[in-house]
């Protein structure tokens, strides 16, 4: 008997994956060979197990470290059974190739492609995107985020992993849900997520950057995310440095966003570089506007730096939409 392990468990399953292997969806490292070896993802489509398993199947087979109740997905509604130890979800029709992966015998788990598709039908617009920028980016979050009391404790992720799919693999599996249930929220999530964040902040900045006036974002062209740019030689203040990467980049304007964290930015050495980077890259013809905590988490702080942004790129913010100010405050409130 087969179990798909689905939704949050697949989800919960992936981030623990990308931690423990430290690469998720791309060629095994040394030791980790014959860990990536157990993965096997099908190349065609196929149906969901018609049945769900019996509890004490989950119970002994659970080495994932996964909580309670566990995910599963059955392709029969009148075979949808919940209980202490499982939740299952109904998906009549083939799922796509690549959808599912072979975990260990009897285990399949949706793939972070069919994952991110199974969370449309449970997280709002905001927490859907901001999901895509985790899965194609190279940071994974625990399962539940801890928040301080003035901003959010990065502890909580991990950083770089190899992402775990990536916008156009996205995009493709979409494609082949269409008419599904969840597809038109999935579809709308792809207009906002780019490939390449190196943390949750980094995908908050973005998200409120790029979202429109009416979700509460400030309608900003997609940047690029941890883009290479390559110092000019010429009055580098660092001339063995060979490669900068820009947390935001809009090549078009050749302006950066950097976001500079208080907690990875603490001591005078850290400061020194900073101010080093900054200088290399101005020289390289990048301006960089730096974002701190204290302005992403303070509403008026943001908006003074948007505006900023803005007119760097020679726009201006103009607010249409009467019910801004209320939708800002909602996207804040779900993300921060």
């Amino acid at each position: 008997m087969e179990v798909l392990i689905s939704h949050q468990s697949a989800l919960q399953y992936w981030r623990t994956y990308s931690k423990a292997q430290g690469i998720a969806y791309g060629k095994p490292r040394g030791a980790n060979v014959k860990a990536q070896e157990a993965h096997t993802y099908y190349q065609r489509a196929r149906k969901a197990p018609a049945t769900p398993p019996k509890a004490s199947v989950l119970l002994k087979g659970n080495l994932f470290g996964l909580s309670f109740p566990i995910d599963i997905t059955v392709s029969t509604a009148n075979s949808r059974r919940t209980s202490t130890v499982f939740r299952s979800h109904v998906s009549p029709k083939a799922l796509p190739n690549r959808g599912l992966v072979n975990i260990r015998d009897g285990f399949l788990v949706a793939s972070p492609e069919l994952c991110f598709f199974q969370m449309a039908g449970e997280l709002s617009l905001p927490k859907l995107i901001e999901l895509g920028y985790e899965l194609c980016g190279s940071y994974s979050l625990s399962t539940n985020i801890t928040v301080g009391e003035d901003i959010r404790v990065e502890s909580a992720a991990t950083y770089n992993l190899k992402p775990l799919t990536n916008t156009k693999k996205l995009r493709a599996f979409v494609d082949q849900m269409a008419g599904r249930q969840g597809v038109k929220q999935a579809v709308k999530a792809l207009q906002y997520i780019v490939d390449g964040s190196g943390s949750p902040m980094e995908s908050i900045l973005a998200i409120l950057l790029v979202l429109p006036f009416r979700l509460g974002g400030y309608g900003f062209p997609l940047p690029e995310m941890n883009r290479r740019v390559d110092p000019k030689a010429t009055g580098s203040t660092n001339p063995n440095k060979r490669f900068y990467k820009c947390d935001l980049l809009w090549k078009d304007f050749t302006l950066a966003a950097e976001y500079d964290s208080s907690l990875h930015h603490a001591n005078q050495k850290s400061i020194s570089d900073d101010s080093i980077r900054r200088g290399d890259l101005a020289l390289s013809g990048v301006d960089v506007v730096t974002v701190t905590d204290k302005q992403v988490y303070q509403v008026e702080a943001f908006d003074k730096v948007a505006r900023q942004l803005a007119l760097k790129m020679g726009r201006r913010v103009q607010i249409r939409n009467s019910k801004f100010i209320v939708r800002r405050h909602e996207l804040r409130g779900m993300l921060l």
